[in-house]
């Protein structure tokens, strides 16, 4: 009699997983009966938002420096059993071929679809089921250690019955749906530690009390510039460079979103508030390098400070910190001032490599890419990903506490994770041949 293998989430490392507990060639090679329950209304929802719609699926330079983990051992476990080589032969296999975008590998199509069809069809092929609007309300263990998944699906009240399950739900990230809270609240009942999900790889909201920051953000909104910016926290320091976008509400981009981890943890989950950002305008060169290369201009004492600032900076952003520096600065120091002494104008670059922002929170979770925290990875073995409280039980993909900067990181943490979880039940001693 076949063993049956219960999936939840039909996202990437649910549906990864299911092809390769299913086996050799993602064929149905040995004796498991694999269903995906599933809450949303199309299998691979998510990944079709990732990469803006191209999907980003893996990337080249991936390593465990890329990821946020209270223990970076274990990610590096994690990769070492299946990383960026083991991720693009497997596509391959699965038909798709890859483009290398500066390291960011995306299907040759540009498509994220391409990714999310190919995974269906392989799990057609290997007699996977799939149940879509599947809200799974319950995990429980059985007497005899089988396990019971009370669902709704369709709005009707079942019963699944199965040998194995893999927890591979994700987080409510980009959803307008409740899909995780009851699951999280099954695995806590089942014993695990679990860290609570809070917004990352999101925009912040920045403060605006100040006059000059609210008009800051008022005028300079739209504008996309490269940075470098960092913030230090119990004397640690981060710091990320990249591309900034400024909205009215505050700061977004990549750059953003590299450091969103560490401040939606100090807001979300610490309750800290007020966290200070500093960001460098001009990363490329220090003070003494842009007030040389002013100085050589032809005509430099006729012209005006905003006329000097909108040679190297978007002119909407050199208005922009130019009256920001008179208001929480300098009053006398004016955009429209022209030959401005050499000590002014040194300590007016201070400020525009070292211009201070306040963070008052970040954008929610429909509007972010991912969430920080899951379950806790000491209770995970770090081989298999089978929990080390209830056997039979595994954990992919983003319900690990394991979350990646930007680039196609996360999308390999769930492959590589619905690998392992894959393998270690297909490789169980106790499944027939």
């Amino acid at each position: 009699m076949k063993k049956r293998l219960i999936i939840i989430g039909a996202g990437a490392s649910g549906m990864f997983a299911a092809l390769v507990a299913a086996g050799s060639h993602f064929e149905n090679k040995n004796s498991l009966d694999i269903i995906i329950l599933d809450a949303n209304d199309t299998p691979g929802k998510k990944i079709l938002m990732t990469g803006n719609g191209r999907c980003n699926l893996c990337n080249i330079n991936t390593d465990d420096s890329k990821y946020y983990c209270t223990n970076k051992q274990f990610v590096k476990s994690i990769l070492e059993q299946f990383g960026q080589n083991e991720v693009i032969q497997a596509f391959r296999q699965l038909g798709i071929t890859l483009k290398d975008k500066n390291g960011y590998m995306y299907p040759a199509s540009m498509q994220a679809l391409t990714v999310s069809q190919s995974l269906i069809s392989a799990l057609r092929i290997s007699g996977v089921s799939l149940v879509n609007n599947c809200y799974v309300q319950k995990i429980s263990v059985n007497p005899d250690n089988t396990f019971c998944l009370e669902v709704s699906e369709n709005e009707n009240q079942k019963q699944y019955q199965g040998d194995y399950v893999i927890v591979a739900c994700g987080s409510n990230a980009g959803l307008k749906s409740d899909n995780v809270s009851d699951i999280i609240k099954s695995i806590k009942c089942l014993g695990h530690r679990f860290n609570r999900l809070v917004p990352s790889l999101c925009s912040l909201y920045a403060d605006k009390r100040n006059d000059g920051y609210k008009e800051f953000f008022k005028k300079v909104s739209g504008v996309r510039t490269e940075i470098k910016a960092g913030l230090t926290y119990m004397g640690e320091k981060y710091f990320a460079t990249g591309e900034l976008q400024v909205t009215e509400y505050g700061l977004s981009g990549i750059v953003i979103f590299e450091l969103s981890h560490v401040i939606s943890t100090l807001i979300n989950r610490e309750k800290k508030s007020d966290i200070n950002l500093d960001i460098d305008f001009l990363p490329e060169y220090d003070e003494v390098e842009i007030l040389a290369f002013l100085k050589s201009q032809l005509h430099y004492p006729k012209k005006s400070l905003l006329d000097l600032f909108s040679g190297i900076l978007n002119s909407k952003l050199a208005l922009g910190l130019l009256k920001l520096y008179t208001s929480l600065c300098d009053s006398s120091t004016k955009p429209f001032i022209k030959n401005c002494p050499d000590e002014k104008m040194l300590q007016l670059l201070h400020f525009i490599k070292n211009a201070p922002f306040k963070i008052k929170g970040t954008n929610d979770t429909l509007h972010s890419q991912v969430c920080s925290g899951g379950v806790d990875i000491s209770d995970i073995s770090w081989d298999t990903l089978e929990s080390n409280v209830i056997k039979n039980l595994y954990f992919t993909g983003e319900i690990i506490d394991v979350d990646g900067i930007c680039g196609g990181y996360n999308l390999q943490w769930a492959w590589s994770t619905g690998y392992i979880a894959g393998r270690s039940i297909a490789n169980d001693s106790n499944i027939a041949d």
